[in-house]
């Protein structure tokens, strides 16, 4: 069983009854419970146990609280309650009955025109929503992407929303924030973001919708980042000819490198898309922006992603640009392209060559070259190219990746479509094979075959087991209250229900051992074994205070008779008074009841 499936059936704070354990994060778990005091459905996002120790973990969990507790918006999942205590992490949301834009991507593949359209309109209304209110979500990507039956889109997961007006910096820990497929450039470099570094995700994410593929991937966090800085991703339109010209430009522009040159906002975002909705074949044209004085060298921002993503400079497998800039008074020179190969290819190597290469190293198997030694350049060595200005020779060095036999990698318990990309990258097949799993949450990889560790080829193909999550069998609560206290036992233990508390109460109505009150009403759909129900039974009538017959009140000297079994009235005794009562028992059984009163005068 997995270790959160144990919170099924309880109670959190006297109000949060779990249902069921819908989601598995990476910092957290969601559960579906009922809200017991206002009786709706809502999911209860609790952080795991790993977490709960970890002060930035804890305070990124609270500010998704904080953040989304400002906001209000049909696009946006509400949050109703925080709870933050030694025990418990959690936050109580708005229950989502959909998928998320990840899983239907999946089965979609590139989605249609429209579905694009409407996906992002609704996706840029809850942006501005929330940047209008000065949060910025910082992690669109397709995983927090919410899809009802209707169509309708919810934003969710700002775990790693910034409130723009505090001093909150753009990283944790010196981490770089945010999903590296979807991330903006400035956040890739660890630099001030603002609401254009959401628009900039959201347009990766309408290139995935639109392609059916992601603008940038490599084996390498590190790779990818720079490819979001420094490269432009294939226009869309030609990976997939029939996507309008519209649409193509609309991404593309939101894609900007330079903030400065994608839509100011989510409104004027949303407002071209309007316009690419009513003339899609018409390009998107931002007015012409400020030519900019200047560029910064790459290299500073290369070592400050890696210092983001926490990664040493690794030489071989990766992509290294260094781009150099020098001021030149509009001369031409000539330049003899260097000899590079049989050379180590590493940054003593581009620094020698000087300011007139813009260099890119680019892998290749050959079982005949060392590792990490340039088999091959363009252009060759001994050509002369004509600079002019600040213009740079562009030295391409392939480096040889070593033989193409590789170790497979253990890609157990990780998401499987982060394994799958991973494997593709490597020049691996995938075959994606799924089964139950009561440990490992759905979607993430159980093994491989072959297994971690062993020597593999270019083009083989790796079978990829992944969870479908663990088999849960779910049971309807039957109606209890009316019943017995044996009859009910009998009919939970058939419905393979435990027995929570039993409390007592007085019914005027129901005699005693009747069922009062259930905790889980009818016809709820629970988890088989693991789900308790407390029962309130009945006492019967509450006991009525009686008074003897035939007492005298000593104070007064006043007394009363009862009436004997003739039916006579009783009679009131004044003054000095006694009263006698004999009672003789037959030998039959029968009883026999004199009253005598005398009274002296």
């Amino acid at each position: 069983m997995n270790r959160y499936e144990e919170y099924v059936g309880q109670l959190f704070d006297r109000r949060y009854q779990i249902e069921e354990l819908i989601g598995n994060g990476g910092m957290a778990v969601v559960f579906r419970a009922r809200d017991t005091r206002m009786n709706r459905t809502v999911a209860v996002k609790l952080l795991r146990d790993e977490f709960t120790d970890d002060e930035e973990a804890v305070k990124r969990f609270i500010n998704e609280s904080k953040a989304v507790a400002m906001l209000s918006h049909k696009n946006i999942v509400n949050i109703y309650d925080v709870s933050v205590s030694e025990e418990l992490k959690y936050i109580v949301m708005e229950y989502i009955e959909g998928v998320t834009l990840e899983s239907y991507m999946k089965k979609r593949g590139a989605l249609p025109f429209e579905e694009i359209c409407s996906f992002s309109e609704q996706i840029l209304a809850a942006l501005q929503h929330a940047h209008e209110k000065g949060v910025i979500h910082r992690d669109i990507k397709p995983q927090n992407i919410l899809l009802l039956r209707d169509g309708t889109i919810k934003v969710a997961d700002f775990g790693i929303a910034k409130l723009a007006a505090t001093k909150e910096t753009s990283n944790l820990s010196g981490k770089a924030i945010g999903t590296v497929y979807y991330i903006s450039p400035e956040q890739a470099k660890g630099k001030k973001v603002d609401a254009r570094s959401d628009l900039y995700s959201l347009g990766a994410l309408m290139y995935e919708l639109a392609t059916g593929k992601l603008p940038f991937n490599s084996d390498s966090t590190v790779s990818i980042a720079l490819k979001q800085i420094s490269e432009a991703p294939k226009k869309p339109k030609e990976l997939k000819k029939d996507i309008p010209n519209g649409l193509s430009t609309l991404i593309l522009t939101a894609m900007e490198k330079n903030p400065l040159d994608r839509f100011e906002s989510a409104a004027q975002m949303q407002k071209y898309l309007q316009k690419v909705k009513r003339h899609p074949n018409r390009a998107v044209r931002l007015a012409e922006a400020k030519k900019r004085q200047g560029t910064s060298p790459m290299l500073p921002i290369i070592l400050g992603i890696l210092s983001a993503f926490g990664i040493a400079l690794a030489v071989a497998g990766i992509f290294i640009v260094k781009t150099l800039f020098f001021s030149g008074g509009g001369n031409v020179k000539i330049v003899t392209v260097a000899d590079c190969v049989g050379k180590i290819a590493n940054e003593e190597l581009v620094s020698s060559l000087g300011n007139n290469y813009t260099v890119q190293f680019v892998e290749a198997f050959d079982k005949n070259v060392e590792k990490g030694v340039v088999m091959s350049q363009s252009p060759s060595p001994g050509e002369n190219r004509r600079l002019k200005g600040g213009q740079t020779v562009k030295l391409v060095l392939t480096v040889s990746a070593g033989m193409e036999e590789q170790i497979l990698g253990d890609y157990s318990l990780q998401n499987a479509r982060t394994a799958e990309i991973s494997l593709r990258e490597k020049g691996l097949g995938v075959t994606v094979i799924r089964e139950r799993h009561d440990a490992i949450p759905g979607g993430f990889v159980i093994r491989t075959s072959p297994e971690a560790g062993a020597t593999v080829r270019t083009g083989d193909i790796i079978e990829l087991y992944v969870s479908s999550g663990e088999e849960i069998e779910y049971v309807y609560v039957p109606k209890f209250v009316g019943m017995n206290e044996k009859d009910a036992l009998v009919a939970l233990l058939e419905a393979d229900l435990d027995v929570g508390e039993i409390t007592y109460e007085y019914s005027k109505k129901e005699k005693a051992g009747v069922v009062l009150k259930q905790s889980i009403e009818p016809d709820r759909r629970v988890a088989k074994f693991v789900t308790k129900i407390d029962f309130v039974l009945s006492k019967g009538p509450e006991p009525a205070v009686t008074t003897s017959p035939g007492t005298t009140d000593a104070a007064t000297g006043t007394g009363t008779s009862a009436a004997d079994t003739t039916g006579k009235e009783t009679g009131k005794v004044t003054g000095s008074a006694t009263a006698a009562v004999t009672t003789s028992a037959e030998t039959t059984g029968a009883a026999e009841t004199t009253g005598a009163v005398s009274q002296n005068p």
